[in-house]
């Protein structure tokens, strides 16, 4: 049944006629309901957790794990407890596109540079506060061995991208933007939520740290930050990927330029960079 409201709930009812039993007899399943409520919003999320509304969340507010893990200890301890936390890892990435319609970007030193620029285990311990699986450049893939099973992880980051911002100021320079001088400003576009607006905040000050290159950020809904990806209104875009099976190919098909989006010709596509490389596509 679905309910609206403030709100919105989802609940699944019982089946009365179900037939199976556990080994002890008892009649499956064992609770008459469960309710879903769908709220976006983390905090509200959190508060509705801390006010006993809901049982279970799927994720903490960044600003408040260490609040919620370190700070209450004792009730993870307790027997029986009364928190519990599980980490899973998920079958998901997270990365910024280019806008490959940009003639800046469009020079790979560039597109680089701004690779050799940041700390991502700065980003990793400081903003996500550990909540990850793994972290550095393993490629679009999500680096999960037991589950890719055959696909060279390692290899990847072997000619990934560490952080090294001399390599970075050298790159950049040798594009034609020493110390980022004449490059411009980069428009950063995010989905919001407090996640996404730290990771960018913290990504705009290691670029201008690191390039003497600005960047604004700017955040909206999902549907205006897909579209304006389309449109190529914005230079970089937050972006990720959930896999809708156990497979590299459905990450990496994502940057196939037979993937790229054509509004005028109404083609559908995921390559919203618009990337494009024979070598990649073979």
């Amino acid at each position: 049944k679905y309910l609206t409201g403030d709100v919105p709930q989802i609940i699944l009812s019982k089946n009365t006629e179900y037939y199976e039993k556990d080994d002890k007899g008892n009649s499956l399943p064992y609770v008459d309901s469960i309710q879903f409520f769908i709220q976006n919003r983390k905090l509200e999320q959190l508060d509705m957790f801390e006010n006993k509304q809901i049982d279970m969340i799927l994720a903490l507010p960044t600003s408040k794990i260490t609040k919620m893990v370190e700070g209450r200890l004792s009730d993870f301890n307790s027997t029986p407890p009364k928190l519990m936390l599980n980490k899973n890892a998920l079958l998901q990435t997270h990365y910024y596109l280019f806008n490959m319609e940009d003639p800046r970007f469009q020079n790979i030193k560039v597109r680089q540079a701004f690779n050799y620029a940041i700390d991502r285990e700065r980003i990793g311990r400081d903003i996500l506060k550990n909540q990850y699986d793994e972290l550095g450049f393993f490629g679009v893939v999500p680096p999960l061995p037991s589950i890719f099973r055959g696909y060279e992880f390692q290899q990847v980051r072997n000619i990934g991208y560490d952080y090294n911002p001399e390599k970075a100021r050298k790159l950049l320079a040798e594009a034609g933007y020493p110390n980022g001088k004449d490059f411009g400003t980069v428009n950063l576009r995010f989905r919001i939520d407090d996640i996404n607006a730290a990771v960018s905040d913290e990504f705009s000050q290691q670029i201008l740290q690191v390039l003497g290159i600005n960047v604004n950020i700017d955040g909206s809904n999902f549907e205006q930050l897909t579209s304006d990806a389309i449109e190529s209104n914005g230079d970089l875009f937050k972006s990720s990927w959930i896999a809708d099976y156990p497979n590299p190919e459905n990450f990496l098909a994502n940057f196939q330029s037979s993937n790229k989006p054509d509004k005028e010709t109404n083609a559908q596509g995921l390559n919203y960079a618009k990337y494009v490389n024979p070598q990649f596509d073979n």
